[in-house]
């Protein structure tokens, strides 16, 4: 069973996904004796009760009993948007459909007399996750965009990155049975009907008692972070990767005498992640570039190097950021796969540089520089190729940094003196919160932020949680923000920090505590996959005087 689904604590609903065995065109025989018949296309129910362990052992179902008549048949579908796998239906079709509860009632599609695969119908109220496709009956709930007429065959519930590759509904022969029937309608510019909103727990490795999330790559589809267990004796970390269909996967090591490791950044397509690997005998670590055709190498700035660390990778992964630390002091450096590593210098006066982030495109990058690689007496810097170093306009007395970058380059998100910052060249900088916090990540064109805060009061407990910023509403609390308005339930969650987000801004990445109650348990990390933006307007703004609701 994959790491996700016991993450989930349920899932993997019901049935396999494999097409069946070829059947008599138009006609088959059932259990009882008798024969059934099918239009060139048709949804049809089953005539009897389905094991729910169906799946877990075997695909064929074959043999399962099908209703007379198609739920929904080819006369009854006015068109079909393969891009989407939306179908629009004629009134008295949609009077067929089930209505909730309908929890996992199981359908089978079939095109010219063979059964191609079998899915299950859905509400949006459920809790369950299930890997096969799902129609979500009452999905207008959730997705005002989903026309009154129109259902969606979607790869998996609630959302297709549990679903492993194209998946069933992309068969060929679904797709010739219904050009054939003149159904195909696929718009020159198909409008998206997004899925379901999806909150899940990334698990923790085998032999590990906790996890962090500490990046996702620019698509949303992979996570990564470290997981980490006390073993008496000190810290024993390992870096992971993690995705909705393979579940939470070690990176493994640099080497023996670099066991473990910590991964801080992805490439946008998750095939490169940077990070950095512990040293057995000392408090030392070593930069890494780990890809999914070489595994993890070592990234040293030079012969001096004491210890390095990675910080931020380009789009591509061509690119690394990260600091070096030497007996000349901490050296920002900017490694390329043509020319290795390369000082991208410091401010005037200035012994530490660290760079923390890079740019898509690998040609801006932040960070903080001054006289303690703490931060507690810095700047923060961005720095591009043609004009160098450049500090930000923000205090440098205390915790000033730069934490990261919009993908396009031009917004920077960090902390200065225990707040929140945006900057933009044109706007200067914007405080994200009135109380104690920080920016971790921001989306390609920064217009969303997230990191971290603190209440300003500790009269209920927890007293910190996610940041969420945009343009459009200002600074929320994540937790209430996905409670309220995204209806997703995290009774036994308490979000603590956001630290990565997709590049289109509706995957967020972070850590918090899972237990039975709010601040116990143990420490995990999350992704959540929103079906709707965070800047969108109309939506209330929840500020620091919601606290007492937070749980």
């Amino acid at each position: 069973m994959k790491p996700l689904i016991a993450a989930i604590g349920f899932v993997l609903l019901f049935f396999g996904c494999a097409s069946a065995e070829p059947l008599v065109p138009h006609s088959w025989t059932n259990k009882a004796g008798g024969t059934e018949t099918s239009n060139s296309f048709g949804i049809y129910l089953t005539a009897e009760p389905v094991d729910k362990r169906y799946g877990y052992a075997r695909t064929d179902f074959s043999h399962v009993r099908l209703a007379e008549s198609p739920l929904i048949s080819q006369a009854d579908i006015v068109s079909y948007n393969w891009t989407e796998h939306s179908m629009r239906l004629r009134p008295e079709a949609m009077a067929r459909i089930p209505r909730p509860p309908v929890e996992g009632t199981p359908f089978v599609v079939i095109a010219n007399g063979e059964r191609i695969y079998m899915g299950v119908f859905m509400s949006c109220e459920s809790s369950m996750t299930c890997a096969v496709p799902a129609i979500t009956v009452n999905r207008r709930l959730v997705v005002e965009s989903q026309p009154p007429d129109v259902l969606v065959i979607e790869r998996a519930y609630p959302t297709g990155l549990l679903g492993a590759g194209l998946g069933p509904r992309d068969d060929p022969r679904i797709k010739a049975a219904l050009a054939a029937l003149n159904k195909l309608h696929d718009p020159g510019v198909p409008t998206p009907i997004r899925s379901l909103s999806f909150f899940s727990g990334v698990g923790v490795l085998p032999g590990f008692t906790e996890s962090r999330a500490l990046a996702v790559s620019a698509d949303g589809k992979v996570v990564v972070g470290c997981c980490q267990t006390n073993d008496g004796g000190g810290s024993t970390t390992q870096a992971f990767r993690w995705t909705a269909a393979g579940g939470i996967v070690s990176l493994g090591k640099l080497s023996d005498e670099f066991p473990g490791s910590i991964a801080h950044a992805v490439s946008a397509d998750g095939l490169v992640i940077v990070g950095e690997s512990n040293y057995r005998r000392s408090a030392a670590t070593r930069a890494f570039r780990w890809t999914a055709a070489g595994g993890m190498g070592g990234i040293r700035y030079g012969a001096d190097d004491i210890s390095s660390v990675a910080h931020g990778v380009s789009a591509d992964g061509s690119v690394v950021v990260g600091m070096s630390m030497s007996q000349r002091g901490d050296i920002g450096f900017r490694w390329t796969t043509a020319g290795g590593a390369v000082d991208i210098g410091s401010l005037s006066n200035c012994t530490h540089t660290a760079a923390y982030a890079v740019s898509a495109d690998g040609s801006v990058i932040v960070g903080d520089s001054g006289n303690d690689r703490f931060g507690r007496n810095g700047w923060p810097f961005r720095w591009t190729a043609d004009g160098g170093m450049m500090k930000l306009g923000v205090s440098a007395k205390w915790n000033a940094a730069a934490r990261a970058v919009s993908g396009d380059g031009k917004v920077v998100a960090g902390m200065s003196g225990y707040k929140a910052f945006r900057w933009t060249a044109t706007g200067g900088k914007t405080e994200l919160w009135p109380f104690t916090s920080g920016a971790n990540a921001a989306s390609h064109d920064g217009a969303v932020v997230v990191g971290w805060l603190h209440w300003p009061s500790r009269r209920r407990a927890p007293s910190h949680g996610c940041l969420v910023w945009d343009s459009v509403n200002g600074g929320r609390d994540l937790q209430s923000l996905l409670r309220d308005h995204y209806k997703l339930d995290l009774t036994r969650w308490g979000l603590e920090f956001a630290t990565g987000i997709s590049a289109d801004g509706l995957t967020i990445v972070g850590v918090g505590r899972r237990g039975e109650k709010p601040g116990e348990g143990h420490t995990e990390g999350w992704v959540v996959h929103l079906n709707k933006p965070l800047n969108r307007p109309g939506i209330k703004s929840l500020g620091w005087e919601d606290r007492d609701r937070f749980r």
